[in-house]
C-alpha cells in the first residue's frame, strides 16, 4: 500500500478528499479559522480564511462533531460556531452560540448558506432577523450541498422548531422536514440519496430518496434496540451504515432501501468515525478504552474479516474525521501527552494511503 502524509497545524475537522487532492479545516491559536487544500505534489495551500472575532469572551471555530465539514472535487462545506461567554462564577457558566454553514466552490467566492457569522453569539436574532437558523450538520456531493438544521421564530412567544434537512443544488433547494423539537445529529449526501439521524423522542436514521420524493428506509432506536445512535455514512445506492451506542458497548450496523432491518457489522467497547463506499465500511475500534488505544478497520458490507489499515498507540491519537472513496482512504493522527486531560504535543499528521 502506498502511503502520502502532509503535516496540518491546528488541525480540527476532516481530512475529506476532494477529488484527487484532500482537505481539511484549522483553527488556528489567533482564532482564525482557516481551510486547507493539499494537492498532489504540492505543498498544502490555504483555500479561505474566516477572521478570528473581535468582541471580547468570544471564540470562533468548528463544531466539534464529525457532521461538521465535507468537501467535494467540486466544493466544500462546514459548520462555523461563534461562541460567546455571557457570565461565570465559582460553580457556573453561561453561553450562547450561533452557527452557520459555510460553503464554496473551489475558486469561486466563499458564502454563508444558512446561519449567521455575528461578531457575538448572542446576535443570532439581531438586525431584524425573522428566523433563528441553527446548523447542525454539513454533507457534501459533487456540486450540491445539503445542510441539516433546526429553525425557530426570532420572537419570544415563538412556539416549536422545526427541524429540516436542505439540499442545494444550482439554484434551487429541496427542504425536507423532518420533524420538529429534535436535532439532525449526522446528515450524509450521495447519488439520489440524502440520509440523516434525528435526535427527538427517540434516534431515528432516515433515508430519503430526492428523485422520488419520498422516505425509503426509517429505522427507529426501538427497532435497533439501541439507547442512541450516533453516525451514519451513506453510498449512492441509498445503502447506509451507522453506529450506536448502549450502556457498555457500541454496535456497527448497515441497512438498505427495500431490505428489511439491519445487518451487525461490529460490536465493542467504543467505535469512531464512520466512512462508506463501494461496499466497504472504514472505522476506527478502541482496542483497549483505559489506554485510549485503537485501530483503523476496512470491513467489506458482505462479510468477511476487517483489514487494519493504522494502529493508534496511547501517545498518538486518530483526530478529525475520516474518509474513503474506494480507492483511498484518508485520516490523521497526532502525538499527544499522557494523562487524565489528553493534550497535543505536536501538530497533525494527515494520512492518504491506497487500498
Amino acid at each position: 500500500m502506498r502511503a502520502s502524509t502532509a503535516v496540518a497545524l491546528g488541525l480540527a475537522v476532516g481530512p475529506a478528499f476532494a477529488g484527487e487532492s484532500v482537505m481539511w479545516g484549522e483553527e488556528a491559536r489567533n482564532g482564525a479559522t482557516r481551510f486547507v487544500l493539499d494537492l498532489p505534489a504540492r505543498e498544502p495551500v490555504l483555500v479561505h480564511r474566516i477572521a478570528p472575532p473581535t468582541a471580547p469572551r468570544t471564540e470562533r471555530g468548528f463544531r466539534s462533531t464529525p457532521a461538521s465539514f465535507d468537501a467535494s472535487a467540486d466544493r466544500f462545506a462546514a459548520v462555523v460556531v461563534t461562541s460567546t461567554i455571557l457570565y461565570d462564577d465559582f460553580d457556573s457558566v453561561a453561553s450562547a452560540s450561533t452557527n452557520a454553514a459555510v460553503s464554496g466552490r473551489f475558486g469561486a467566492p466563499v458564502e454563508v448558506v444558512s446561519g449567521a457569522i455575528p461578531d457575538r453569539g448572542d446576535r443570532a436574532c439581531a438586525f431584524g432577523a425573522p428566523a433563528f437558523q441553527y446548523v447542525e450538520a454539513v454533507a457534501v456531493d459533487g456540486e450540491r450541498l445539503a445542510v441539516g438544521q433546526f429553525e425557530d421564530e426570532c420572537v419570544h412567544d415563538n412556539g416549536p422548531w422545526t427541524d429540516t434537512v436542505t439540499v442545494y443544488d444550482g439554484g434551487a433547494a429541496t427542504t425536507v422536514h423532518s420533524g420538529e423539537q429534535g436535532a439532525i445529529r449526522d446528515v450524509a449526501l450521495a447519488g439520489r440519496f440524502v440520509a440523516w439521524v434525528r435526535d427527538g423522542e427517540e434516534d431515528e436514521v432516515v433515508v430519503h430518496d430526492l428523485r422520488a420524493g419520498a422516505e425509503v428506509l426509517r429505522l427507529t432506536q426501538d427497532d435497533l434496540a439501541t439507547r442512541r445512535i450516533d453516525e451514519l455514512a451513506l453510498q449512492d445506492d441509498g445503502t447506509v451504515a451507522f453506529s450506536m451506542s448502549n450502556r457498555s458497548f457500541q454496535r456497527l450496523a448497515w441497512a438498505a432501501p427495500g431490505t428489511p432491518g439491519a445487518r451487525a457489522l461490529a460490536r465493542g467497547p467504543e467505535f469512531r468515525g464512520l466512512a462508506l463506499d463501494g461496499g466497504r465500511v472504514l472505522y476506527e475500534r478502541v482496542v483497549a478504552p483505559r489506554r485510549v488505544a485503537a485501530e483503523l478497520l476496512l470491513r467489506p458490507l458482505g462479510g468477511g474479516e476487517p483489514r487494519r489499515l493504522a494502529s493508534f498507540p496511547e501517545r498518538r491519537r486518530r483526530v478529525g474525521d475520516l474518509d474513503l472513496d474506494g480507492a483511498r482512504a484518508a485520516w490523521a493522527d497526532q502525538p499527544v501527552r499522557r494523562g487524565y486531560e489528553i493534550r497535543p504535543r505536536g501538530p497533525a499528521r494527515v494520512v492518504v494511503r491506497d487500498l
